[in-house]
């Protein structure tokens, strides 16, 4: 899911509930600390599918001309859904430790967003135009613009394309001979994000196009770029994955040394 910071106030976010499913490929070395905790590195690739978005209110001002060339100020307001369907890859480089058969990791995860689908649904939508000279508004009607809802289209707002995550896992392994199969509980919650200049659409997410002719006017829906200034992410959910120890282990030299890497003098 988005934790979105809207634009300004005129606009209210709030986070819809999505989901995906990544494969994840890890590597995993361990020292030891000690007879019962170890500690080392997780490194990752991950790719995957994810679905996300958010939903809110907005409203928008501008000023527009008829063909007679008054002078019309609109107010636009809509309430929206908007969703991104998109692939990812991650990489990651976590802190790992062990201890027995729990296992922990924590660090950081760089998302990769590489084709996003977004699609926007308008719920509601009013158009109020006014012509200031003759203190009249007219609502909703289609010589000044309306839009039946619910309207739906794609549109073309693109995430930002890297995304930088920390990420914490919690879980717990069990043996199969060398071999392991683990549980997990994970979340990665956004801490920053790039995003090119000139990429967003700050257009209003409902406008109205210069009435040229007495017809019905083109009303354009837009992103929702206007409204969102930044979208964090928060990911969790489970993970099962099945481990494999790549050589021997190695074994215990001292055997014979308490947890406190003293000489046993009984064992000893």
């Amino acid at each position: 899911m988005w934790l979105p910071k809207a634009a300004d106030e005129s606009t209210t976010l709030k986070s819809t509930i999505g989901g995906g499913a990544l494969l994840d490929i890890r590597y995993a070395y361990y020292g030891r600390v000690s007879n019962t905790f170890s500690m080392g590195l997780n490194i990752g690739l991950d790719a995957g599918y994810g679905v996300a978005g958010v939903k809110g209110t907005n409203s928008a001002s501008f000023t527009n001309t008829d063909y007679l060339g008054n002078q019309m100020d609109y107010t636009t307001s809509a309430s929206f859904t908007q969703q991104e369907a998109f692939l990812r890859t991650d990489f990651s480089l976590m802190l790992a430790m062990r201890a027995g058969g729990f296992v922990a990791n924590i660090g950081p995860r760089l998302m990769m967003p590489f084709v996003v689908s977004p699609k926007l649904t308008i719920n509601e939508a009013n158009i109020e135009a006014t012509y200031p000279q003759y203190n009249v508004t007219v609502s909703n009607e289609l010589i000044t613009g309306v839009l039946p809802t619910p309207y739906t289209t794609a549109v073309t707002n693109p995430l930002a394309p890297l995304t930088l995550l920390l990420g914490l896992e919690i879980g717990y392994e069990f043996q199969l001979s060398k071999n392991a199969i683990g549980l997990q509980a994970y979340a990665d919650v956004g801490i920053w994000n790039y995003q090119k200049a000139g990429e967003q659409d700050l257009s209003p997410m409902i406008s109205v196009n210069p009435i040229a002719e007495a017809a019905p006017a083109e009303v354009v829906v837009n992103t929702n770029g206007a409204a969102v200034a930044q979208c964090r992410m928060i990911d969790f959910g489970l993970r099962i994955y099945y481990a494999f120890s790549l050589g021997s282990s190695r074994p215990d030299t001292n055997p014979s040394r308490d947890s406190k890497d003293h000489r046993n003098r009984y064992l000893y």
